[in-house]
């Protein structure tokens, strides 16, 4: 997936291979979310005690939805003094 998205930065640094880098970029990250979900389930297997599998993959996508979106909140709050200060100094 990281390849995938280097090569995606990368397409500005040559506008005449655009096509070919963007092309193969995605191909790079829709290979590795497709192995990324092929191997999801034996390793939730791995977690489940019992016969519980539906149950933890619940949990896991419960987790995955409010976690990122609590990050860039707290990244947000936290370059807004910042930002708020810079607009302060260049209007002085």
């Amino acid at each position: 997936m990281e390849a995938g998205a280097a090569m995606e930065l990368a397409t500005i640094y040559c506008p005449p291979a655009f096509l070919p880098l963007a092309c193969t970029a995605n191909l790079a990250k829709n290979l590795a979310a497709v192995a990324a979900s092929s191997t999801r389930a034996p390793i939730y297997r791995t977690f489940a005690l019992q016969n519980n599998l539906a149950d933890i993959t619940a949990k896991v996508g419960a987790c995955q939805g409010p976690l990122p979106w609590a990050g860039a909140t707290r990244c947000s709050l936290m370059c807004h003094p910042a930002r708020h200060t810079r607009q302060e100094q260049g209007t002085h």
